[in-house]
């Protein structure tokens, strides 16, 4: 895997240039201030030097991040809209710094970015820690993007499906409270939905919130209310996928 470039285009440049004969993916840090989707012309940049140059590897983000602490609750948001894009644009996978506060050597202070706090905390977990468990028992290993739309500049829209054909439709609301509908299902279809909102995120104990079943209407489409910067994972399990969604 190469180059491991933390936010150097000539390295990644390069790497593609001389080096992929000897690699079998491609890996970048990337690590933003407070909005998750100034992060997308530097992936555009990336994938678009790969597919430019014919290369069908995978590219994944192995370090993002959000720098601003301010509000707790968002840095989770941060992390729905921050792969919501990534997945759209085609990044195969990404890691998150850091899962665990602690003290960092060679810089002062705590590298306090963690999904939990350190010792002195208790551990004690932090609403970062609900999206990124809600993400990852959604977003299963081995899944593939399927295509996504959506009708609203404020709704970050994107799908993938996994090996088993479960398909997840991940919404991303950066807008005001407001109604989403996401289309494309076979009618009468179960679906589930989960939510990442402020009940959600006060979660201190390491549950998850449950999932609610829905059933599509006869035109294939599910409809909810959601809050104010909440992201929303919809999963649906049908041997003949759809391929378009719009949100």
């Amino acid at each position: 895997m190469a180059p491991d470039e933390a936010l150097s285009w000539e390295w990644f440049r390069d790497a593609a240039l001389t080096m992929d004969d000897l690699v079998d993916a491609y890996e970048s840090h990337r690590y933003e201030g407070y909005d998750a989707l100034a992060a997308v012309p530097w992936m555009q940049e990336r994938l678009g030097l790969l597919r430019e140059r014919g290369v069908r590897k995978p590219f994944v983000i192995g370090e993002f991040g959000v720098w601003s602490d301010g509000d707790p609750y968002y840095n989770g948001q941060f992390i729905a809209e921050y792969i919501a894009a990534g997945i759209r644009l085609g990044v195969a996978g990404f890691s998150r710094w850091t899962l665990q506060s602690n003290p960092y050597p060679g810089e002062s202070g705590m590298n306090d970015w963690g999904l939990w706090g350190y010792r002195d905390t208790g551990w004690a977990l932090r609403p970062a820690y609900v999206a990124h468990a809600m993400l990852s028992g959604t977003l299963r290993a081995g899944s593939r993007t399927v295509s996504a739309a959506s009708s609203s500049s404020k709704v970050v829209a994107a799908a993938a499906r996994d090996p088993e054909g479960r398909l997840v439709v991940l919404c991303a609301n950066r807008a005001n409270a407001t109604r989403l509908t996401v289309k494309g299902f076979a009618p009468g279809a179960l679906v589930e939905r989960y939510v990442y909102d402020r009940d959600a995120a006060a979660r201190t104990d390491g549950s998850l919130p449950e999932s609610l079943e829905m059933r599509a209407g006869a035109r294939g489409e599910v409809s909810f209310a959601v809050a104010g910067a909440t992201f929303a994972a919809v999963s649906y399990t049908h041997l003949t996928l759809p391929t378009i969604y719009s949100v």
